[in-house]
């Protein structure tokens, strides 16, 4: 973690706008983080988990071709 910045005690409003600039993001299954992530990225990636929800194996439509999906 040599290049990783780790931030608390901010607002959900400053951590929103934190993860909305940062180039790449490795996001929860959590609409506050897609959101976030799905504002406009130039080169970046955006990785996320292959369940959703708890008790449905499905793959959530809501992700965008963009988002690389991980096998949890």
């Amino acid at each position: 973690f040599d290049n990783s910045i780790f931030i608390s005690n901010n607002t959900h409003i400053h951590d929103f706008i934190m993860l909305s600039r940062c180039e790449h993001a490795v996001i929860s299954n959590s609409t506050f983080s897609l959101c976030a992530s799905a504002l406009p990225k130039v080169n970046g990636c955006i990785v996320a988990p292959d369940k959703w929800y708890k008790y449905d194996n499905t793959r959530p439509s809501i992700y965008f071709s963009e988002i690389v999906v991980y096998e949890s």
